[in-house]
Protein backbone atom coordinates (compact mmCIF):
# COMPACT_ATOMS: atom_id res chain seq x y z
CA UNK A 1 0.00 0.00 0.00
CA UNK A 2 1.32 3.61 -0.77
CA UNK A 3 0.19 6.35 0.91
CA UNK A 4 -1.29 9.35 -0.41
CA UNK A 5 -1.93 12.60 1.99
CA UNK A 6 -2.67 16.23 0.29
CA UNK A 7 -3.97 19.39 1.77
CA UNK A 8 -4.26 22.60 -0.16
CA UNK A 9 -5.03 25.76 2.37
CA UNK A 10 -5.08 29.00 0.91
CA UNK A 11 -7.30 32.05 1.74
CA UNK A 12 -9.19 33.18 -1.21
CA UNK A 13 -10.28 36.75 -2.43
CA UNK A 14 -14.01 35.48 -3.58
CA UNK A 15 -14.35 37.10 -7.25
CA UNK A 16 -17.94 37.32 -8.91
CA UNK A 17 -19.13 35.68 -11.86
CA UNK A 18 -22.01 36.14 -13.86
CA UNK A 19 -25.01 33.72 -13.50
CA UNK A 20 -25.18 30.84 -15.09
CA UNK A 21 -28.33 28.92 -14.87
CA UNK A 22 -26.55 25.35 -15.10
CA UNK A 23 -26.37 23.22 -11.90
CA UNK A 24 -22.33 22.79 -13.35
CA UNK A 25 -20.97 24.97 -15.99
CA UNK A 26 -17.70 25.99 -17.35
CA UNK A 27 -15.41 29.20 -17.18
CA UNK A 28 -12.13 30.18 -18.79
CA UNK A 29 -8.83 29.21 -16.36
CA UNK A 30 -7.18 31.84 -15.02
CA UNK A 31 -4.26 32.80 -13.33
CA UNK A 32 -6.40 32.95 -9.89
CA UNK A 33 -5.88 29.04 -10.51
CA UNK A 34 -3.95 27.17 -8.52
CA UNK A 35 -1.48 24.18 -9.76
CA UNK A 36 -1.51 20.95 -7.64
CA UNK A 37 -0.66 17.82 -8.04
CA UNK A 38 -1.50 14.02 -6.74
CA UNK A 39 1.72 11.72 -6.28
CA UNK A 40 2.08 7.93 -4.17
CA UNK A 41 4.82 7.52 -2.79
CA UNK A 42 7.66 5.52 -4.41
CA UNK A 43 4.89 5.44 -7.65
CA UNK A 44 5.09 8.80 -8.65
CA UNK A 45 2.96 11.60 -10.04
CA UNK A 46 -0.40 10.36 -10.90
CA UNK A 47 -2.74 13.56 -11.37
CA UNK A 48 -2.42 17.21 -11.80
CA UNK A 49 -4.73 19.95 -11.96
CA UNK A 50 -5.90 23.75 -11.68
CA UNK A 51 -8.62 25.09 -9.12
CA UNK A 52 -10.07 27.83 -7.90
CA UNK A 53 -12.79 28.96 -5.43
CA UNK A 54 -15.03 32.27 -6.28
CA UNK A 55 -18.30 33.33 -5.72
CA UNK A 56 -21.28 33.24 -7.81
CA UNK A 57 -24.68 34.25 -7.00
CA UNK A 58 -23.38 34.77 -3.23
CA UNK A 59 -22.84 31.58 -3.09
CA UNK A 60 -19.24 29.63 -2.81
CA UNK A 61 -18.34 27.81 -6.13
CA UNK A 62 -15.46 24.89 -6.77
CA UNK A 63 -14.03 24.74 -10.37
CA UNK A 64 -10.99 23.01 -11.43
CA UNK A 65 -9.58 21.22 -13.93
CA UNK A 66 -7.25 18.16 -14.35
CA UNK A 67 -5.25 15.58 -16.11
CA UNK A 68 -3.86 11.96 -15.66
CA UNK A 69 0.48 12.43 -16.14
CA UNK A 70 0.70 8.78 -15.50
CA UNK A 71 -1.70 5.43 -16.27
CA UNK A 72 -0.27 3.68 -13.19
CA UNK A 73 -2.09 4.43 -10.01
CA UNK A 74 -5.29 6.04 -12.18
CA UNK A 75 -7.95 4.30 -10.63
CA UNK A 76 -6.54 4.69 -7.26
CA UNK A 77 -6.26 7.98 -7.45
CA UNK A 78 -9.58 8.39 -9.07
CA UNK A 79 -11.24 6.93 -6.16
CA UNK A 80 -9.66 9.44 -3.84
CA UNK A 81 -10.32 12.23 -6.00
CA UNK A 82 -14.17 10.96 -5.38
CA UNK A 83 -13.58 11.17 -1.46
CA UNK A 84 -11.61 14.56 -2.05
CA UNK A 85 -13.48 16.99 0.67
CA UNK A 86 -13.42 20.92 0.18
CA UNK A 87 -13.97 22.95 3.33
CA UNK A 88 -14.49 26.30 4.85
CA UNK A 89 -13.37 26.97 8.02
CA UNK A 90 -12.67 23.45 8.39
CA UNK A 91 -16.45 22.33 7.94
CA UNK A 92 -17.24 20.40 4.62
CA UNK A 93 -18.87 21.75 2.02
CA UNK A 94 -18.11 19.62 -1.01
CA UNK A 95 -17.16 16.18 -1.55
CA UNK A 96 -16.04 14.64 -4.43
CA UNK A 97 -14.01 16.33 -7.01
CA UNK A 98 -14.68 14.18 -10.02
CA UNK A 99 -16.30 16.78 -11.59
CA UNK A 100 -13.02 19.01 -13.02
CA UNK A 101 -12.68 18.77 -16.53
CA UNK A 102 -10.40 16.05 -17.71
CA UNK A 103 -8.34 16.71 -20.41
CA UNK A 104 -5.96 14.44 -22.29
CA UNK A 105 -2.35 14.03 -20.33
CA UNK A 106 -0.60 16.16 -23.54
CA UNK A 107 -2.63 18.98 -23.24
CA UNK A 108 -2.13 22.45 -21.40
CA UNK A 109 -4.07 22.93 -17.78
CA UNK A 110 -3.92 26.75 -18.45
CA UNK A 111 -5.74 26.80 -21.97
CA UNK A 112 -8.91 25.11 -20.89
CA UNK A 113 -12.50 25.73 -19.82
CA UNK A 114 -12.54 24.66 -15.51
CA UNK A 115 -15.43 22.88 -15.24
CA UNK A 116 -17.38 25.14 -11.83
CA UNK A 117 -19.89 23.31 -9.46
CA UNK A 118 -22.01 25.47 -6.89
CA UNK A 119 -21.34 24.02 -2.94
CA UNK A 120 -24.60 26.23 -2.00
CA UNK A 121 -22.54 27.69 0.66
CA UNK A 122 -22.20 31.61 1.69
CA UNK A 123 -18.97 32.86 2.99
CA UNK A 124 -19.18 33.93 6.40
CA UNK A 125 -16.24 36.34 5.80
CA UNK A 126 -13.80 37.62 3.62
CA UNK A 127 -10.95 35.87 5.57
CA UNK A 128 -12.54 32.68 5.20
CA UNK A 129 -9.96 30.16 4.90
CA UNK A 130 -10.51 27.13 1.87
CA UNK A 131 -8.99 23.71 1.94
CA UNK A 132 -9.40 21.03 -0.13
CA UNK A 133 -8.16 17.81 1.67
CA UNK A 134 -7.19 14.30 -0.39
CA UNK A 135 -5.71 11.80 1.91
CA UNK A 136 -6.13 7.78 1.67
CA UNK A 137 -4.05 4.59 0.50
CA UNK A 138 -3.80 2.66 -2.70
CA UNK A 139 -2.70 -0.53 -3.21
CA UNK A 140 -0.27 -1.13 -6.35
Amino acid sequence: MRPLFFSAAAIFAFAAFPAVSAPDFKIPVTDRFSLEDLTWQGEGRSYEFLWDVALHKGTIIVCGVGRFVSPHGRSQTASLLRKATVYLNDKAILRDITFFTLVKADQPLEKQMATCRDTGVAPASRSDKVRLDIRGVGRF
